[in-house]
């Protein structure tokens, strides 16, 4: 009898792979791209006066009360270049089997890199108490990991009524990060809150939507990323982590609006062929994050 192994040489599986990629990220969904032509900018800021009640009685034969407004010009942002590129050979090319494919491998990787260094770059600035200046750390019992001491549902009413007061503007948008979000998940007052059905994420959100009706969407930011250095044992941790934020998000900025943040970008992501193997990705990109109508509250250390 002829050894099984002896039969035939073991094909590379054409209809299957094995990857990690992140399934979303939601740095552009928080702060949605501005495009602009130029490396630096600055921008106009109005003031409140329009908010400011004065006398508007006249009495007759009696002068009008004049009234005006203030415009402010600042710097606003200044861009960096963000580039990556990797080499495909021509021999690389030519001795592949399929399903593997270089070119598309290398950009498919390029992209990835790309995609999780804008994520990790905001979140690092929005896990910051230095830049989100207006935040409240959990500790203790009021942990949302403590179920039977911690209240969440007060502690995103204070999140949200915060961004109002700073900004004039009612929040839209609550973010979550993963495991905060299911913390949450198993918290008895979000079972207290359905009656009726299944506890599960899309009741949960309904239950938000419906204390909270200002909120149109909710995020759940659970992207990661390889902490190992090169060379290294490979480690997936969290790009964000124990954290929620309340904050309003401009659908359409445009003149006179206010968001929580902007990203400005010169041009779109961008793959070109330097030589005629090498894959290179680049953009210019600047994050703005102002500090009134943009306000969020911060929930930290929630578990």
């Amino acid at each position: 009898m002829i050894n099984k192994t002896g039969l035939y040489v073991s094909p590379l599986l054409t209809n299957i792979s094995l990857a990690y990629r992140n399934e979303s990220y939601v740095a552009e969904q928080i702060m949605p791209i501005v495009p602009v032509s130029k490396d630096t900018a600055k921008i106009a800021t109005y003031g409140m006066d329009n908010l400011r009640i004065a006398s508007s009685i006249r009495a007759q034969g009696s002068s009008t009360n004049e009234i005006n407004h203030t415009v402010t010009i600042g710097d606003h942002y200044i861009l960096e270049e963000h580039a990556l590129k990797e080499l495909v050979t021509k021999e690389e090319m030519e001795n592949a089997d399929s399903p593997i494919q270089p070119k598309i491998d290398a950009t498919e990787n390029l992209v990835d890199r790309m995609m999780v260094i804008k994520e990790k770059l905001l979140a690092d600035i929005m896990q910051a108490t230095g830049s989100m200046t207006r935040n409240t750390t959990l500790t203790g019992t009021d942990q949302w990991s403590d179920y039977t001491n911690s209240d969440p549902f007060d502690d995103l009413k204070v999140a949200i009524e915060s961004v109002r007061t700073y900004s004039g503007k009612k929040p839209n948008t609550l973010m979550f990060c993963y495991n905060s979000w299911m913390t949450l998940l198993q918290h008895p007052d979000v079972a207290d809150r359905i009656k009726v059905g299944t506890v599960n994420a899309a009741a949960m959100r309904d239950v938000i939507m419906t204390a909270f009706p200002m909120i149109k969407n909710i995020i759940v930011a659970d992207a990661q990323y390889n902490s190992a250095v090169e060379g290294g044992t490979d480690t997936l941790s969290e790009i964000w982590s124990k954290c929620a934020w309340a904050m309003y998000i401009e659908p359409t900025p445009g003149l006179k609006s206010r968001s929580f943040g902007f990203t400005y970008q010169q041009k779109e992501h961008r793959l070109s062929m330097r030589t005629r193997w090498l894959r290179v990705a680049r953009h210019g990109i600047a994050r703005a994050i102002s500090s009134a109508a943009q306000t969020s509250m911060t929930r930290r250390s929630l578990m």
